[in-house]
């Protein structure tokens, strides 16, 4: 299925398209179902996550998961976004919503074969700079993931603001 799919997408005028998966994947990540990226925007600043196989990131494939179960938007825990070069911020969370065979059938009834994923990346740190240039310098901002479980809890903010207790 890959190979063919890879044709096709080098046919469509992409001749460098590859499913690839992350390095960092590790041996136990399932290798099926592929949900490769295809198209993404804008596509200059993304062409390196072109092909990737979300499912080869664990918290994307977790929120995918979910989203499949629910029929809903699931966003994913933080992660290290492919697209962003190394020795920049490359914190991101993805908004994932799947697409199923009968989707807008209506009703609870189980939904078609999964035809692809829908989603949204958000990159925190420059959302936080932007709002951070109207407030008093007296102000710091820290934006924190409160599942205390997760692997990359400081979404945006200065090193080690998570670890600060500021309820005082």
């Amino acid at each position: 299925a890959v190979p063919s799919f890879e044709a096709e997408v080098r046919a469509e005028g992409l001749p460098q398209f590859r499913v690839f998966e992350r390095p960092d994947a590790g041996a136990n990540m399932p290798r099926e179902p592929v949900i490769a990226m295809r198209y993404i925007e804008p596509a200059a600043s993304n062409s390196s996550a072109l092909g990737l196989n979300i499912q080869s990131i664990p918290v994307a494939r977790a929120a995918v998961a979910l989203s499949e179960k629910t029929g809903a938007p699931v966003a994913s825990a933080a992660f290290a976004l492919t697209q962003i070069p190394e020795g920049q911020d490359r914190t991101g969370v993805v908004l994932y919503r799947s697409i199923h065979a009968d989707e807008g059938a209506g009703g609870d009834a189980p939904r078609g074969a999964l035809r692809g994923v829908l989603f949204v990346t958000l990159r925190p740190a420059p959302l936080l700079a932007s709002m951070a240039g109207d407030l008093p310098h007296s102000l710091r901002l820290c934006l924190v993931d409160t599942d205390t479980t997760a692997a990359m809890r400081r979404l945006a903010g200065p090193d080690g603001c998570e670890a600060q207790d500021l309820r005082n």
